[in-house]
């Protein structure tokens, strides 16, 4: 899920910076200079919902799965799906905004 994520992240901020031809590749520059601009129209939709960066292009509130492991007989466990956990404890809001004070 999360590296998921981070690709689709990767792939939008080079979609942006993407200037010229088809062939033109952008800078690593060009590319960082897109993310704290994956906000708004911009955001990027994730396996868990939109994914929400700050100012500073960090992601805010992501959520991450929650698994059990069973480790079962003879060491053939099995992981459960549990649900998915926020860092804030609740669901992020559906419009994705993020608090001031959060750098």
């Amino acid at each position: 899920m999360l590296v998921y994520d981070g690709l689709i992240t990767i792939g939008k901020a080079l979609h942006q910076a993407q200037e010229g031809g088809a062939g033109a590749v952008p800078s690593r520059e060009d590319v960082g200079a897109q993310w704290s601009l994956l906000q708004s129209r911009h955001r990027v939709r994730g396996t868990s919902g939109l994914i929400c960066l700050t100012s500073s292009g960090n992601a805010y509130d992501k959520p991450v799965a929650v698994v059990q492991l069973d480790p079962g007989r003879g060491g053939r466990g099995k992981l459960k799906f549990v649900g998915l956990g926020w860092p804030t404890g609740r669901e992020q809001p559906k419009n994705c905004v993020i608090p001031s004070r959060v750098p």
